[in-house]
Parts: C-alpha cells; structure tokens; sequence
C-alpha cells in the first residue's frame, strides 16, 4: 500500500504506515534537536561574556593569579565568542565535557563527575518512574471502576493538580513533610 491517506468505503480515511515517513519525520526531529542545542550553548556562551567582570574570577574567587591564568587559557577566555565557542564545540564533539573549578582544591573534569553521579541518578529515575506507575494504574482503576462518582472526580484532580504542579515545588513539598516532619528519610 502506498504511504500516506487512503479512503476506504467501508472505515473511512485512514492512515497507513510508511517507514520512510517515519525515517524522514526522525531525521527533521533530530536536526531540530541539534539545532536548539546549538543556539542554546551559543547564547549560553554569549551571555556569559557580558557577566560584570572577569569570568575567571567568578569561577575562582580565591584562586591565585596563576590558577586565572590557567583557568583563562583553558577557557579561551581571551578569545572572541565565537573562537570560545568554536573550542567549546569541538572540545565537547570530543566527549571533553569541560572542568569543575573547585577554589583550592584545584578542578576535576566534568565526566568524572557524571560517572559517579550517573548510577545514583538512574537508580532514582528507576524506582521514581516504578512508584509512578503503580500511582497511575491505582488510580486508573479507581477511576474505571467508579465512573463519574466521586473516587472517579478525586482521582482526577489529583491528577491535574500533580500534573500541573511544578516539580521543584513538589520536590520541596516531599522533602519537607517527608523528611523533615515525617522523619523517614536520614
């Protein structure tokens, strides 16, 4: 069957599956992506060079002047923005994510970072979208079962209320009442 729209007389228009449709629609959905990531990182990279001061000062406080220097040339912050963020780009095209400045303590580089802060994260994500789930399909059953009643109209506002409340509220909310108040957690 050809891609695209088809009428049958007896189910009406439909729509059939086109693998090179699919392909097409991916490719526009990731060069989209880049393209967002691109201007995003540059507009990053621009904003940062109207920061009052010195950007290496603001990473360092306390560092020395030949910890700046080290800091300044690692960064290119000496070059124009579209030089820095030419190096920038080329260094992250290279899996190089960049370094922490930790004052004293010298810098480490990023993917150490997201390499020990990764399993955690994922684990949490995990058990976060497990305890969702059975919350969706308690409450979708609670919902079939008493249609239009009120188990059906409570289940459906708490719904939308945590649908529409902003995640680092209800963060907040959690880890007050949960931890703080409840004292489950350590």
């Amino acid at each position: 069957a050809p891609c695209g729209r088809r009428s049958d007389p007896a189910v009406g228009p439909t729509r059939t599956s086109c693998p090179a449709a699919a392909v097409k629609t991916l490719v526009a959905k990731v060069g989209r992506l880049i393209l967002v990531v691109v201007v995003v990182t540059f507009l990053t990279q621009l904003l940062a060079s109207f920061v009052p001061g010195s950007l290496d000062e603001i990473l360092a406080p306390f560092a020395t002047n030949q910890t700046r220097a080290e800091i300044r040339r690692d960064l290119h912050l000496d070059d124009n923005v579209f030089l820095r963020y030419g190096h920038w780009l080329d260094d992250f095209a290279h899996g190089d994510l960049g370094r922490i400045y930790q004052g004293a303590q010298g810098s480490a580089p990023v993917s150490t970072q997201v390499k020990q802060g990764l399993p955690i994260s994922l684990e949490l994500m995990g058990w976060s979208q497990l305890l969702a789930l059975a919350l969706a399909i308690a409450l979708g059953v609670v919902s079939a079962y008493a249609a239009g009643r009120w188990p059906d109209r409570l289940a459906s506002g708490f719904s939308f209320t945590m649908l529409a409340l902003p995640s680092f509220a209800l963060a907040f909310l959690l880890i007050y009442y949960v931890s703080v108040r409840g004292g489950l957690l350590p």
